[in-house]
C-alpha cells in the first residue's frame, strides 16, 4: 500500500501574502515543513500541491531549487488538485497538510499513518474535537474513496476549495477515525497556523523560548511554552 504526503499551498494568501516563502531559521516556511517531515518520516514521498497560476511560479522555483516534488493544478479546485496529485504518484492514501502548518506534529502524523496501515479506514483526522492547536491539522484520505465522492457527490465550489468540508458535513462519526491529543492539555485550540504577522511573532517566540530549530520542535515543547506563557 502506497501513501504520500501532500503539502497544500499558494503564494497569494489574503492575510499574509508570500507567507509560504517567508524565512524562518534561514529557510522558507515551505522548506522548513518539508525538512521537518523528511527528517522524522523519511520513508514517505512528499509533494507540494500548488496551482498553475503565475502567482505560484515562485513556489515552483523553490521546489525545483531544493529537489522537492511539485504538482500544479487548479487554483480554486483544491480537491481536484490533491486527487490528481495522488493519482499521478499512484498513492492509495494521501495525507493533506496545509502550507501554513509549520509545526505539523510528526509524532502524531506517524501514529496516524500507522493506524491507517493497520485499520485501512477511508478517512482519519485529528480535527473534529480540536484537541490539537489550529495549524496542526492532519487528514489522511483513501484515494479511491475520495475519487468516488468527487465524481458522484457534485461538490460545490466551497467543497472543492475546502477539501474535507463535505466529509465533515456528511460522514457520520462511525464512518471515519478521529485521532485525539489526550496528553498535552495546554495546547488545545491554540492557534499556531501562520496566517498573520502576529502568528509569525508567536512562532518565533516558541522557537526562541525552546532554543530549538523548527525540525526539532515537538508537542511537549509547545505545551511547555503555553503552560509558561499566557496567549
Amino acid at each position: 500500500m502506497k501513501l504520500g504526503i501532500e503539502i497544500v499551498c499558494r503564494y497569494n494568501s489574503s492575510r499574509f501574502k508570500g507567507k509560504i516563502l517567508h524565512q524562518i531559521n534561514n529557510k522558507s516556511v515551505l522548506l522548513n515543513i518539508v525538512n521537518r517531515i523528511k527528517r522524522h518520516l523519511p520513508d514517505y514521498d512528499i509533494c507540494v500541491a500548488t496551482s498553475k497560476n503565475k502567482t505560484d511560479d515562485l513556489i515552483y522555483e523553490e521546489c525545483i531549487l531544493h529537489g522537492i516534488n511539485i504538482f500544479r493544478g487548479d487554483l480554486l479546485d483544491v480537491s481536484g488538485r490533491l486527487l490528481a496529485c495522488a493519482k499521478k504518484f499512484n498513492w492509495d492514501y494521501f495525507v493533506r497538510i496545509n502550507g501554513d502548518n509549520i509545526f505539523v506534529d510528526v509524532e502524531s502524523l506517524n501514529e496516524m499513518i500507522n493506524l491507517t496501515l493497520e485499520k485501512k479506514p477511508n478517512f482519519i483526522t485529528n480535527v473534529p474535537s480540536r484537541t490539537f492547536p489550529y495549524g496542526m491539522s492532519v487528514e489522511i484520505i483513501r484515494t479511491k474513496f475520495y475519487e468516488n465522492l468527487y465524481k458522484t457527490k457534485r461538490f460545490s465550489s466551497s467543497d472543492k476549495e475546502h477539501v474535507t468540508k463535505w466529509l465533515y458535513e456528511n460522514l457520520k462519526p462511525n464512518e471515519y477515525l478521529e485521532y485525539k491529543n489526550l496528553r498535552y492539555k495546554h495546547i488545545k485550540r491554540k492557534k499556531l497556523a501562520l496566517d498573520s504577522k502576529e502568528d509569525l511573532d508567536l512562532i518565533e517566540n516558541i522557537l526562541n523560548s525552546s532554543g530549538k530549530r523548527v525540525s526539532n520542535i515537538f508537542l511537549k515543547d509547545i505545551d511547555s511554552f503555553f503552560k509558561a506563557n499566557k496567549f
